[in-house]
């Protein structure tokens, strides 16, 4: 069983779109998938047809930062997608943001108790989640894939969910904002997994989404990504800090299209909306999944 977090500290990326139809064309070949949706703002749960004002309010993923965590089985939700079966869910909710308060609070009395910062305290809460999952080790391992969506911030929600990944996939969109936030975003994690104790020797990849082609800011953004011509930024530093995109993007750009932007209107993931799929950026996600199974991201 394999934990793939899919990230990005810039919105507007289309991560949480991304994250959700990987995972349900992932179900649909037959891989039994657990999606876990950690943003409060709740985009993932709502686009696989929950509704947004009827979200369970005690079984969801703030549970799974508690304490008092045992089991994690009372907060999956099945048959979310009827057509989906190897699909099963833990939704957000509204009241995800009172767990980033609980995680501070509980790593300040820590160092209260010790009277002085430890960095042992302020990061201890960063394994919550993790200590969590490995106590129902046997209640996930009949899944193929935890998937997680994550809002696009530093939070101590998110330091919790990247500890515990075999896989990071980091979603930009086509703009100088994105490559900066990208860079930001690993910059981070990389410090805070190495006072954490984690293990980077996680799998890493890039996807370039909301992609025009044609577009002379969308053909620079993407042959930087992919190493082609990094001088395009103009910036020598830009040039050597972005070097090691090559080695990490997938370059199969996910097309910009109104239809995506819809399809958390109708709440219906691509891969089963036969009515108003798009024949294209379908078949670009589908090539984008099997060149991630083939490299083991998935």
């Amino acid at each position: 069983m394999k934990k793939i977090v899919f990230a990005s500290m810039k919105g507007g990326t289309g991560k949480t779109s991304t994250s959700v139809t990987c995972a349900t064309m992932l179900a649909a070949i037959g891989k039994k998938v657990l999606f876990i949706d950690c943003d409060e703002q709740c985009n993932a749960s709502t686009d696989v047809g929950m509704h947004p004002l009827h979200l369970p309010a005690d079984r969801n993923c703030m549970y799974l930062f508690q304490d008092t965590f045992s089991s994690i089985g009372p907060y999956i939700l099945k048959d979310v997608i009827p057509e989906l079966p190897n699909f099963d869910l833990i939704c957000s909710h509204y009241s995800m943001s009172s767990v980033e308060r609980l995680l501070t609070v509980r790593a300040t009395e820590s160092m209260i108790r010790n009277n002085g910062i430890d960095e042992n305290d302020i990061y201890a809460e960063a394994r919550t989640l993790g200590r969590n999952l490995e106590k129902c080790a046997d209640e996930i391992s009949g899944y193929d894939y935890l998937i997680f969506d994550t809002k696009p911030s530093v939070s101590y929600v998110n330091e919790n969910v990247y500890a515990c990944a075999d896989s990071m996939v980091y979603v930009t969109d086509a703009t100088y904002n994105g490559l900066l936030g990208l860079n930001s975003l690993r910059n981070f994690w990389e410090s805070v997994a190495e006072n954490i104790g984690v293990s980077l020797e996680y799998k890493e990849a890039i996807i370039l989404n909301r992609y025009r082609k044609g577009n002379n800011v969308d053909e620079t953004i993407r042959a930087v990504l992919n190493g082609t011509d990094l001088s395009a930024l103009g910036d020598p530093d830009l040039e050597d800090m972005l070097s090691y995109c090559e080695d990490l993007f997938i370059d199969i750009p996910i097309k910009d299209t109104t239809r995506m932007k819809y399809r958390s209107y109708i709440q219906k993931p691509l891969v089963i909306d036969t009515e108003s799929a798009d024949g294209e950026v379908y078949n670009q996600y589908a090539n984008l999944v099997a060149k991630m199974l083939e490299g083991g991201i998935f």
